[in-house]
């Protein structure tokens, strides 16, 4: 009986140590969104597409680099063919809903049209 205790208590430091990992990484992009808001902020007299572009660049990179030093393994060519077509359905949700809002259509029933696409909980 005291083996599946041990066996208990070592999945739930495996359980842990993934969750301190996750942690690990959502504290990791915070910390580097605040750093990346803060350079782009010390510029002044820089258009917006160029402030955009350039936080984008920064953004891209340090990621990368936490990515690399915390050994997180990168999709492979399946993953990141959805991962895309979820961030372009994503990305054309955004643009289909403000265009729906910019719209004559009073905004109560663009919202209560779109809620009622989406399938139930």
């Amino acid at each position: 009986m005291g083996g599946g205790r041990q066996v208990s208590e070592v999945r739930a430091s495996w359980d842990a140590l993934a969750d301190a990992n996750g942690l690990h990484l959502i504290l990791s992009s915070e910390c580097l969104v605040a750093c990346v808001n803060a350079i782009i902020k010390l510029v002044d007299g820089w258009t917006l597409g160029k402030l955009l572009a350039t936080r984008c660049a920064i953004s891209l990179v340090l990621n990368l680099i936490v990515c690399i030093a915390s050994d997180v393994h990168f999709p492979n060519a399946h993953e990141l063919l959805r991962l895309v077509l979820r961030g372009a359905a994503y990305c054309a949700f955004i643009a289909f809903f403000w265009a729906s809002l910019r719209s004559c259509v009073p905004i109560g029933d663009v919202v209560v049209r779109d809620a009622r696409s989406l399938p139930p909980p």
